[in-house]
């Protein structure tokens, strides 16, 4: 009887174990595929922050082209200006003079 009764509680103890164990292992399981997914999301932030610093970099280029152009079309309106009042003055100077 003895015999047959620490069998019978070592039986159950060996399949609490074993359950223990499959479930431990399990868990290690999903921490290591929780850790690959962490590092992975870790990469893509990453990423998405380098396109995102490499985007406000271009913006802020294109701004600063943006007003170096205004500033170069005002300057060549006013040298057209310039020019086209030289036009007339000697246009009309010399017609003057001609007649």
């Amino acid at each position: 009887k003895r015999a047959a009764a620490n069998s019978g509680g070592g039986g159950r103890s060996l399949r609490e174990d074993e359950e223990a164990f499959l479930r431990e292992e399990r868990l290690k399981d999903d921490l290591d595929l929780s850790r690959r997914q962490k590092l992975e999301l870790e990469a893509a932030l990453l990423d998405r922050d380098a396109r995102a610093i490499e985007s406000k970099f271009d913006l802020e280029s294109s701004e600063l082209e943006v007003v170096r152009l205004k500033r170069r079309v005002k300057e060549l309106e006013q040298a057209y200006k310039s020019l086209s009042t030289l036009n007339n003055n000697s246009a009309g100077g010399a017609g003057a003079g001609a007649k």
